[in-house]
């Protein structure tokens, strides 16, 4: 990530990306104990505000035909589609982890269906990330601005802006993006925190949010267009009054001669790069580049190694910090999953469509080749399916679907095998007019009861609820 990206952050949180991205469609359709798994993937471009569609990259072509049995288009066509049946574990083809689970019972069997894409599900390991950027970023800025205007009287009001206020306001930036990223909210909303937070803290007047989009402007062209060395002459100069302001200058006073090395951007990276080598990290950087390229041998001089940028230090710890982009401009890749079961799930996070009996999500995903910190996209559901004809045998209808199977089928996978057996012997015997009886007389030999959370119980208010209409009709009134 550029150098100038962590500038921007000085006048307006947001990191710029690109316009192109992946899209993957999953089909899903369960086969007993396995799954069916059919990928389609394509490659999205935006040009002059028009879409234009293309095949994947070929590295990732590859690496999807070594997770598939077979491909089910001709190399050249623009969406490749590739087909294979799973197990337990679905494949890495969008990047994550999931899982099909079957659990079968005398009652019906139960599914699970859940997967996470991409993201980064470490949570504590993101707080430490953040506020260790912030720390380092603070550090250097202290050091430098220290270099240059050290002998101001005024910069040891200016230092203790930066060390305590900036140093926690540069960390809720940064968390700022992840906890809403959990709370699933939406990018402008992101954008209004972000802008309210710096102005309620004097970085700027909300007044001037049109100027500040102004002033960076030309960062932005310059990203797009891939072309480096602008000046920002607005932006540095709203850079310098606020550097300025938080040194005690009056609004109405000139800028002090001592930030004349904030005058233009390049000279401003100029001057953090001269600092920077004069750094303990960075002196322990070249030595390690020293140590490389003796140990390179004189026949291999065109793979010796670069040696370290200065910038280079402060950039990847921005990088750190804004690892959670605010993609304004941009989209992101994408995954559909269209999930088919027999009955709508009982659990689940995605939109059941009755027609189709399919089960349907939606989700953007992080850049795969960038080290985000954003929550996983997550889907799952799961789904109970009774076996009609044990149930109306035993209890002369069907009493136990939906989430109390789904519950019957956990709490009869947990069970031991000896313990299983019990079980499904004495709900063999069952039938309508002994149920009751038999139900609450079961014991696991040597055991006490089972808690009234468990199926005897719940078989028996279903058995109740079923019934109550028909003998107490007068107390529907």
């Amino acid at each position: 990530m550029k150098l100038c990206i962590w500038w921007a952050t000085f006048v307006l949180a947001a990191v710029i990306a690109g316009c192109d991205y992946d899209e993957y469609e999953i089909e899903l359709t369960p086969r007993g104990n396995r799954i069916e798994r059919k990928l389609s993937a394509w490659h999205v471009s935006y040009r002059d505000k028009e879409e234009t569609r293309t095949r994947l990259s070929d590295e990732k072509l590859a690496a999807l035909d070594g997770l598939y049995e077979k491909r089910l288009t001709k190399p050249d066509q623009t969406v490749q589609t590739f087909i294979a049946t799973f197990s337990s574990r679905m494949p890495k083809d969008v990047g994550g982890a999931g899982y099909y689970l079957r659990y079968e019972s005398s009652l019906g069997y139960a599914c699970v269906y859940s997967e996470r894409f991409r993201g980064n599900d470490d949570l504590f390991s993101a707080v430490e990330r953040v506020e260790s950027a912030a720390d380092k970023l603070t550090d250097i800025l202290i050091g430098w601005f220290e270099a240059e205007m050290g002998k101001d009287r005024r910069f040891a009001h200016l230092k203790e802006f930066i060390d305590q206020q900036f140093r926690r306001d540069l960390k809720n930036a940064g968390l700022y993006p992840w906890t809403l990223s959990i709370a699933e909210k939406p990018n402008d909303e992101l954008l209004v925190r972000l802008v309210h937070y710096f102005a309620e803290r004097e970085y700027f007047p909300p007044e001037d949010i049109p100027a500040l989009l102004r002033a960076i402007e030309p960062f932005r062209q310059h990203e797009e267009e891939g072309q480096g060395g602008p000046s920002y002459p607005a932006a540095m100069a709203r850079l310098r009054r606020l550097v300025a302001d938080r040194m005690g200058v009056p609004a109405g006073q000139p800028i002090p001669e001592s930030l004349a090395f904030l005058a233009d951007a390049p000279k401003a990276m100029e001057s953090l790069s001269r600092y920077i080598r004069t750094t303990e990290e960075f002196q322990q950087a070249m030595a390690e580049w020293r140590k490389q390229v003796e140990a390179t041998p004189d026949d291999k001089r065109d793979e010796k190694p670069a040696p370290p940028e200065p910038l280079n230090i402060p950039s990847e710890a921005a990088g750190n910090l804004t690892a959670f982009e605010l993609r304004l401009w941009s989209r992101e890749d994408t995954v559909r999953v269209r999930l088919a079961t027999p009955v709508e799930p009982c659990v689940t996070n995605g939109e059941w469509d009755h027609e189709s009996k399919r089960t349907q999500w939606r989700g953007d995903l992080e850049d795969p080749d960038k080290s985000n910190m954003r929550l996983p996209t997550l889907f799952y559901a799961a789904w109970a399916v009774p076996d009609e004809a044990a149930q109306k045998r035993h209890f002369g209808e069907v009493l136990v679907e939906g989430q109390k199977l789904l519950e019957h089928c956990l709490w009869h996978e947990g069970l031991s095998r000896q313990e299983a057996r019990q079980w499904d012997a004495m709900i063999d015997t069952l039938r309508p007019k002994n149920m009751e009886v038999k139900l609450r007389a079961f014991r696991f030999p040597g055991r006490p009861p089972l808690p009234t959370t468990q199926p005897v119980d719940f078989i028996l208010r279903a058995r109740e609820a079923t019934t109550r209409p028909a003998t107490q009709p007068a107390e529907k009134d």
